[in-house]
């Protein structure tokens, strides 16, 4: 036990406050990691149920609502105590936490996962941020339908990191609009940056144009939309474009409880690990963190790092593992999805990938360690065709493994022949994903095309083929 940290129980106590992706993936790989040693987790979250909110965007056009999990469900499951109040302050040098409804709790680790506040930056729009603003959405589809509405404009916020649900949005209302028979509708769409979807490169940004082409939407980039008028939209270079009605995202301020240090904005600074700066023994996940994508998988990721680290420190044995900066997405166009991945970094491009068919398994919208499994195992999460993997899935699990595993190994080798060995080594990474490591001869692939790479490039070598 660290310094500081109160007298010692039977049982070493993990509190995790929230609800969300962050918190869930939490006390998941704490109960996987911890193994043997045997601890309490009490999961702080108000609400009743986990949310799946990626999927908020498809309810307004006619498909059931996110599912949701009872947080219950996860005592009988994991184990985990369910406390339904929120986290007012965290007094760390004390180990303690007091609730909004007025106990305190003692930890001897605490993981905050308290998410963000939307908060509307552009009055007169419809900024949609998950379950909440379905209806108004729904209310914006029938008059368009109606014809009292003729032209939306979307606007993509100031400085938004994460603006994918905005882009399903867009795609997802043309596809409403050619299934409704709607005449006359146009949609623009406005992005302060120089191309769409930045995080996933090139080859997003070109699967992006093309969709918007193909679907009549009106591409604006590097332009900022400044206010609504009631006959339009002003951009921040002072012209107007029409618009009938606005869409956007909310802006996102950080929600930590206090005790806490925060930078801009209110989020939460925290190392490789999780761990709050300054703080012995707090962590923090998701969005209420200061790194600068919010999104699912990042949420996750940070989860995993932070539940590795509080089981070593409990004393399982587990080699605690630095946070990832990857983003995993699925991109919904009301027809075929697209599957994102990227690595990402504040100073250099990072490398990404786009793809038509599932790049991790199970290929949910959050892609999680613990989570996606999870919820795998419960009801459908909803009747997407766009999310429906092609061909069942078997029901020898090693079968499927294998199957999966020939799939990467195809792929890593067809890109190696081709001298592109970034993503050869990318298929290498889901490889280890499928097994947990790479074996000995993939390893050593893995040394020879990193070399590659980094030297001069070399003819390909056709030997390396993967034998039917």
């Amino acid at each position: 036990m660290s310094e500081g940290r109160p007298a010692a129980r039977a049982r070493p106590r993990v509190i995790v406050t929230g609800g969300g992706v962050g918190a869930v993936e939490t006390v998941l790989a704490l109960r996987a990691l911890t193994g043997p040693v045997e601890i309490d987790i009490d999961l702080v979250a108000r609400e009743d149920h986990f949310v799946y909110r990626p999927l908020a965007v498809v309810e307004p056009f006619g498909y059931p609502a996110p599912y949701r999990l009872a947080l219950d469900r996860l005592e009988r499951t994991h184990g985990v105590r369910h406390v339904r109040d929120t986290s007012a302050r965290v007094d760390a040098d004390a180990h303690r936490v007091t609730l909004d409804g007025g106990g305190e709790l003692e930890f001897d680790a605490l993981v905050v996962a308290s998410g963000a506040l939307p908060e509307q930056w552009l009055p007169g729009a419809l900024a949609f941020g998950g379950p909440e603003d379905v209806e108004d959405y729904r209310a914006l589809l029938a008059d368009l339908e109606a014809g009292t509405v003729d032209h939306v404009l979307f606007a993509v916020p100031p400085g938004a990191s994460w603006a994918l649900p905005l882009y399903e949005l867009a795609l997802l209302t043309t596809a409403w609009i050619a299934d409704h028979g709607v005449i006359g509708a146009e949609l623009t769409f406005a992005t302060p940056q120089h191309e769409p979807l930045p995080l996933f490169g090139p080859s997003a940004a070109r699967v992006v144009r093309d969709l918007f082409s193909n679907r009549g939407i009106h591409l604006l980039t590097e332009t900022q939309v400044a206010s609504v008028r009631h006959d339009g939209a002003t951009l921040s270079d002072g012209s107007a474009v029409p618009a009938d009605r606005v869409v956007t995202l909310p802006r996102l301020v950080g929600n930590p409880p206090s005790g806490l240090p925060t930078e801009g904005d209110r989020f939460v600074p925290i190392d490789e690990h999780g761990a709050v700066a300054g703080l012995r023994d707090v962590y923090a996940v998701g969005d209420v963190t200061a790194f600068a994508v919010k999104q699912g998988s990042v949420a996750a990721r940070q989860a995993d790092a932070a539940a590795a680290a509080i089981a070593a420190s409990l004393g399982a044995p587990v080699e605690p593992t630095p946070f990832e900066a990857i983003i995993d997405a699925v991109l919904l166009t009301g027809v075929t999805a697209r599957y994102l991945h990227a690595e990402f970094s504040e100073t250099e491009p990072g490398t990404a990938t786009v793809g038509v068919h599932p790049l991790w398994w199970p290929p949910e919208k959050i892609a999680a360690q613990y989570l996606a499994p999870y919820l795998a195992e419960q009801p459908d999460l909803a009747a997407i065709p766009e999310l429906a993997v092609r061909g069942p899935r078997p029901a020898d699990e090693a079968q499927y493994r294998e199957q999966q595993r020939r799939l990467a190994l195809r792929f890593a080798y067809a890109d190696a022949n081709i001298d592109q060995h970034a993503a050869a080594l990318r298929w290498l990474r889901v490889l280890e994903t499928i097994d947990g490591a790479l074996q000995p001869e993939h390893a050593e692939l893995r040394d020879r095309w990193q070399a590659a790479q980094r030297g001069p490039k070399a003819a390909p070598d056709r030997a390396d083929k993967i034998q039917s």
